[in-house]
């Protein structure tokens, strides 16, 4: 007999839900992640969703400044790159992680990432400073699997969210807070934003308030198994309309 489980998405906003309501105040990792090559698998320490979080000068998003030189290592199992002396103002270190064979990557204190094919690609990370060792930042992977990482000393500070003229905050999800507008990729490329409403009542999160145990969490899942629910796109004034985005089901983004 198949025990039921939940989705990873939906876990994580139950999950959000019963922290915020135990007013947990441990401590979370600052993560900025991206990748190349399709058959890169990332996983790192939480989960993530399509929306935009900081390649541009997003409100709400971090932005990073360079300090100091960026160092490499080529190597293959178990090896460490050192990034020197911490530069006066460097909060973060910005780590670039390079697949040269195919094979499991693990960077302790950071997260991991999995290639599937020889030259597949790259992930890159940002992690907050006090989280790591940056004289040892380490990569296990297996006896003669090749690897290649780059880092550097960055200073980060997260931009101000914005206001349109009709008082709703805009910018990424990424803030420490959540703002009435959060920046997505709709369906056809646009960049925009959707009513922080109209995805928690999509992905789950406002059901996940009247959950009094993880049966109700599982029926609601099951109730909604394979559906996708398109909502509108914006730009930042919060009433021109620029595409979709899809949440759940397989055209989810």
């Amino acid at each position: 007999m198949n025990t039921p489980s939940l989705s990873p998405a939906f876990s994580s906003a139950l999950r959000a839900h019963l922290v915020a309501e135990a007013r947990s105040l441990r401590r979370r990792r600052r993560w900025g992640v991206w990748a190349t090559g399709a058959s890169v698998v990332l996983l790192l320490g939480g989960t993530s969703a399509a929306v935009a979080s900081g390649v541009l000068s997003l409100p709400g998003a971090p932005q990073d400044t360079v300090l100091g030189v960026e160092r490499s290592i080529e190597a293959a199992g178990v090896g460490a790159l050192d990034l020197g002396p911490v530069p006066a103002g460097a909060t973060d270190v910005a780590l670039t992680v390079r697949c040269r064979d195919a094979g499991a990557f693990d960077l302790p204190g950071t997260g991991s990432m999995v290639c599937e094919t020889p030259e597949d690609g790259a992930a890159s990370w940002t992690v907050a400073l006090d989280a790591v060792d940056p004289t040892h930042l380490e990569v296990i992977a297996e006896d003669g699997v090749r690897w290649a990482m780059t880092g550097r000393y960055v200073s980060r500070e997260t931009l101000p969210l914005e206001t349109n003229a009709d008082g709703e905050t805009f910018g990424s999800i990424v803030a420490g807070e959540t703002p009435d507008l959060v920046a997505v990729v709709a369906t056809n490329g646009s960049e925009g934003y959707v009513r922080r409403t109209d995805l928690e009542d999509a992905d789950g999160t406002t059901a996940a308030r009247s959950f009094r145990s993880p049966a109700d969490a599982l029926a609601w899942q099951e109730e909604h198994a394979g559906r996708s629910v398109a909502i509108p796109v914006f730009a930042s004034d919060g009433r021109t309309v620029l595409g979709e985005f899809v949440v759940g089901g397989s055209g989810a983004r």
